[in-house]
């Protein structure tokens, strides 16, 4: 008997201290509830605040359709060691090495009488046809060439017309005639050839053709005067990997050509590297899904809302609710770019989705444990009530969640670990806003309902079960115990806050206008 009882005893002590933890977290919640009710436009307006700061930094990077679409970094090397000043992306593998041979050409000598504009301009692009066939025949004494190990192929039909759809990919003004140099003597005018092909505010053919801006060629549509002109551009090579020692050997082999004289670069010009960075398009489609699913997400609030039957505004829920998920969204992705936190593309994309996830399911849970209060209690109390039922499985599915993610980033893999700071980042972020942004929608809502709709609320009520709220102690302020002299000098006064009966309205008759003084500062009514 004796072993039994100790068993029992010990078996017991855990489910007390279970039980003990959480009536404290229900406690916990019931004073915020108490809180928050009673100063809804101070926790909206904090929240809106703290929106508004955290958000800023994402807001600061967001790249418009009009900024410039890549980013530039010089340095005097190829290979950048990582620091303080170095952006990330040249941390990664680079795609292509880009090599320009720029050509500074004129007709000598100009004869205004039997030369023209046009042949000013065809004389100096006719060159680009012997530097290619240069590039096609040239061999290095390590029997290096372009076509073979060096040169960037194209197997995939370009989505530009005048680009080559096989072999090497080097842009030259030849594309313009497809590298067929009869078709460009047969032309009788390469000016109207070159400026055919239309420009759009993100790409120019014409300008990737020559190698530069147009407005620095010298080329253009029409000439005013007939005299001699400088005619420059430049011939792209795409390589797939950077050999310095195929470069120098090209650099010699073109300066033998007896049509060209080379000119010497400025020192810093042949040891400095400029690292383009081109950030991916985002198009509308890309967001589609995701726009997409957060209008569902509004409708299924709405839906859900229309079954609780006891709200004022279902639509205005619904949005509340959209809002808490995006500007829980909005607000990670500013801490991360705070803290210089980059996630993967498959955490980034993946991630708002699991916020919507989360973010609605504990939407539900406070907005059912709040409206299925008695209706004729006190929206304070409804409120204070409603999380302090949900207060503990909130929590402990937070808690829960939080330790999934600190074991996934123990795993010490960088992708995981990358996602698992950008989603505790998260939910912490939708815990805050659960609280201080829709808690208090919510209470506005409820604020909206008049004595009709609780009658009639009370009414759908009376055949249910009658819901246990549990009996929590006066609220205690905080500079009571700093200050208790101050307290006990207005209870012996007389004075202090007074208890006042429920705003439903119930029960008139026996409450009439009497009011039972409390300890001072203490209750939230």
């Amino acid at each position: 008997m004796e072993r039994r009882s100790e068993s029992a005893v010990t078996a017991g002590r855990p489910r007390r201290s279970r039980a003990r933890l959480k009536d404290r977290v229900a406690h916990a919640y019931y004073d915020y509830g108490r809180l928050c009710s009673s100063h809804p436009f101070s926790c909206l307006s904090f929240s809106i605040i703290t929106f508004v700061l955290l958000s800023y930094p994402a807001i600061g990077r967001l790249r418009l359709p009009s900024s410039s679409p890549v980013d530039v970094h010089w340095s005097d090397t190829v290979e950048v060691a990582p620091g303080n000043d170095v952006p990330e992306w040249l941390q990664l593998t680079p795609s292509v090495y880009l090599q320009q041979i720029v050509v500074k050409g004129k007709v000598d000598p100009w004869n205004q009488s039997t030369l023209t504009q046009e042949m000013a301009v065809k004389g100096p692009l006719s060159r680009a046809f012997t530097i290619q066939k240069r590039l096609r025949e040239f061999v290095t004494a390590s029997n290096m060439r372009l076509d073979k190990q060096q040169c960037f192929h194209v197997h995939d039909k370009p989505a530009m017309p005048l680009l080559p759809d096989h072999g090497c990919l080097v842009l030259t003004p030849a594309l313009f005639w497809e590298n067929d140099e009869e078709k460009f003597f047969q032309d009788d005018d390469v000016i109207a050839k070159i400026f055919k092909p239309s420009c759009t505010p993100s790409m120019c053919p014409r300008e990737l053709l020559l190698g530069m801006p147009t407005g620095m060629t010298g080329i253009k549509r029409k000439y005013s005067t007939n005299r001699q002109r400088d005619i420059d551009y430049s011939i792209t090579i795409v390589l797939s990997q950077h050999r310095p020692e195929y470069i120098s050997a090209l650099k010699a082999s073109l300066a033998s050509l007896p049509e060209f004289e080379a000119i010497v670069s400025k020192g810093v010009d042949e040891s400095t590297f400029v690292h383009v960075f081109y950030r991916p398009r985002k198009y509308f489609s890309d967001y589609f899904p995701l726009v997409t699913l957060y209008i569902v997400f509004l409708l299924y609030i709405y839906f859900s809302a229309s079954k609780f039957e006891m709200v004022k505004s279902k639509w205005g829920l619904a949005f509340a609710a959209v809002l808490t998920v995006a500007s829980t969204l909005t607000m990670t992705m500013g801490i991360c770019a705070q803290l210089d936190i980059t996630p993967t593309l498959w955490g980034a994309e993946l991630f708002p989705y699991l916020a919507m996830i989360v973010g609605l399911e504990n939407t539900l849970c406070i907005t059912r444990a709040v409206v299925y209060t008695p209706p004729t209690l006190d929206v304070r109390s409804r409120l204070a009530h409603g999380l302090s039922h949900e207060g503990y499985s909130i929590t402990k599915n937070f808690l829960t969640e939080l330790v999934i993610l600190a074991a996934g980033f123990f795993t010490f893999v960088p992708e995981i670990q990358e996602f698992c700071t950008f989603a505790v980042i998260g939910l912490v972020v939708d815990f805050y806003m659960q609280l201080f942004f829709y808690a208090p929608c919510l209470t506005f809502d409820l604020l909206r309902m008049g004595a009709e709709d609780k009658q009639r609320f009370s009414l759908m009520l009376f055949k249910s079960d009658p819901v246990e709220l549990q009996v929590y102690p006066a609220i205690k302020c905080p500079m009571q115990r700093l200050w208790p002299r101050l307290f006990e000098g207005f209870e012996k006064s007389g004075q202090g806050l007074f208890r006042v009966k429920s705003e439903s309205g119930l029960n008139e008759a026996l409450v009439g206008e009497s009011t039972t003084p409390i300890r001072p500062a203490c209750e939230f009514d």
